[in-house]
């Protein structure tokens, strides 16, 4: 693992089979899917395994997967506005998610067939890197009931919701690490029996979003077969998103 500045890109030549890694804070959802697109060009234009992987939190949003619908949510637009969330629909796999600060999203945008994975394995390996990096925390995980995710004794903490174009993935891992009581309460996660928990409240105290965000990195470049990584810090076409947020913790 080395840090880079984010504007030194250019040694990284095409054929190579380093990660790319980019902290990028808190950022707009919108801004997010925007960077993706621009990245997976870039990678699928390229004939080695180089890879991308984005790190970040967004403001409050729920987004709806293919695997979900309006249906999942148990508001109405009054009960989204008064907890500030907006709605959006993907097209990745998985259900209807709350995303919020506290919540450390994974976007590994790599080549599949580069890599010598087909889609099954590209799931099964992000999966791997969450049982792995949650046991390293001291966090013991169980079988999930949910389609994609990862479990621990009071409900699924991790979500997989992928997208593969031209065999580049998008979107991928959502694993909650400290989110605010009240927070998963407005929406039907998954499965209906498959309660829904963070990794702090599995492990009875705080876990720090940089620490976790260390651990998971790490596991999930390893998971997919990259013995290097690079880190650099934000990205030129995003700013940090700063919002004010208001939790609604009326059950």
């Amino acid at each position: 693992m080395s840090r880079v500045s984010p504007t030194d890109w250019s040694h990284f030549a095409r054929g190579s089979s380093s990660l790319r890694v980019y902290l990028l804070g808190t950022v707009d959802f919108q801004a997010f899917q925007a960077l993706q697109e621009v990245l997976a060009e870039e990678v699928a234009a390229g004939n080695g395994r180089e890879g991308v992987l984005l790190a970040c939190e967004h403001p409050p949003l729920v987004t709806i997967g293919r695997g979900g619908s309006l249906a999942d949510i148990q508001v109405d637009d009054r009960g989204l506005a008064s907890r500030q969330l907006t709605v959006r629909q993907v097209p990745r796999g998985g259900g209807t998610w709350i995303h919020r600060p506290g919540q450390l999203v994974l976007a590994p945008i790599v080549p599949l067939d580069r890599l010598g994975l087909n889609v099954a394995a590209f799931r099964d390996r992000l999966c791997e890197a969450v049982r792995l990096g949650a046991e390293e925390l001291k966090i013991p995980v169980e079988q999930t009931t949910a389609p994609a995710g990862v479990s621990g004794r009071y409900g699924q903490f991790a979500f997989i919701g992928t997208l593969v174009r031209s065999w580049v993935s998008h979107y991928g891992l959502y694993i909650n690490v400290a989110l605010p009581e009240g927070t998963t309460k407005p929406v039907r996660w998954g499965a209906a029996d498959e309660r829904v928990t963070s990794l702090s409240d599995l492990r009875h105290r705080p876990v720090a979003m940089p620490t976790a965000r260390e651990v998971f990195v790490r596991r999930l470049a390893a998971a997919l077969g990259y013995e290097t990584y690079h880190l650099f810090t934000g990205h030129p076409q995003l700013r940090p998103t700063w919002r004010k947020s208001y939790v609604h913790t009326e059950v």
